[in-house]
């Protein structure tokens, strides 16, 4: 059996778990409105993950959720957004391949961290998250995409000996919560097809009165 879930180019590679969502997102034109309101206007930061060289610098998506890694995803009208621990997904499933194979069955996105020197043969061990797009059951591969060897964002196979190998990731680098999308646990997403279901919210709106609070605590922009 091959299953393939819709993915395209991202208009925006700045990190790799923006970059995974906006390949999935604009592939549906109804998630147009959501995209242009949130990645096109600019905003003020002010604390962003509590790091001072970031703090009062200018961004293009607006924070206010209090997850700097997921935000796009939790606060998304347009997606359903899930996410369980490693160890719950190995526990129930039984291997991560099932698990990921009948998420996809369900047309169901699967973003989880890999040690992605297990299938690019390298010496050091390198971490990192992966989204994972479709599956090939007569050829044995993973359709999946990152920050590949071919540029910041691009498409990558996966076989499923390889995959189950990549699996085996440490909970500190599960768990580490920094700025590059340790995400606590396997994630999974798909898109809302019915508009029962969205909630409209601040974050299709123009963030004028957080641009102004900022301004008025003083926020100088681009310097540390």
């Amino acid at each position: 059996m091959i299953k393939k879930l819709k993915i395209g180019e991202p208009i925006i590679y700045a990190y790799c778990h923006q970059a995974a969502l906006l390949s999935v997102l604009y592939e549906y034109p109804e998630t147009y409105p959501w995209i242009y309101s949130n990645y096109i206007q600019i905003y003020t930061l002010y604390d962003l993950w509590k790091q001072k060289d970031r703090l009062g610098t200018l961004d293009f998506y607006y924070h206010f959720y209090g997850d700097f890694n997921f935000y796009e995803y939790t606060a998304n009208p347009w997606i359903d957004f899930n996410k369980l621990p490693y160890r719950m997904v190995k526990d129930r499933w039984g291997t991560f391949l099932e698990f990921v194979k009948e998420r996809i069955s369900k047309k169901q996105y699967v973003y989880m961290i890999l040690n992605r020197s297990i299938y690019r043969r390298d010496e050091t061990w390198w971490f990192h998250p992966v989204l994972i797009w479709g599956y090939d059951d007569n050829k044995r591969e993973l359709y999946c995409a990152d920050n590949n060897r071919k540029g910041k964002f691009d498409t990558e196979v996966i076989s499923y000996a390889n995959f189950e190998l990549a699996t085996d990731v440490p909970a500190e680098e599960i768990n580490g919560g920094d700025h590059i999308g340790r995400m606590g646990g396997v994630c999974f997403f798909n898109i809302l097809s019915d508009m029962k279901y969205h909630e409209v919210g601040n974050n299709h709106l123009l963030q004028e009165k957080k641009i102004k609070k900022d301004l008025d605590r003083g926020v100088t922009y681009g310097s540390k």
